[in-house]
């Protein structure tokens, strides 16, 4: 699993770890909606969620940066 997750988007796994660790510290479900939301816009349009878009199109690993 973990070689799994290394292969993912630096940018997505930081993101993941802040939600975690924001769930562990026992925020409610609507604070953890909204900083999922934020996670999300943050990536959106980042140059590693465009690459990876970019490489899934075109069948090849990603190059994140």
């Amino acid at each position: 699993m973990a070689h799994e997750i290394a292969l993912r988007s630096p940018d997505a796994i930081r993101a993941a770890k802040r939600l975690y660790a924001l769930a562990d510290d026992g925020a409610s479900e609507a604070a953890l909606l909204l900083a999922e939301s934020r996670e999300q816009a943050a990536l959106l349009g980042s140059a590693n969620q465009v690459e990876s878009v970019r490489a899934n199109l075109e069948k090849r690993s990603p190059v994140w940066r």
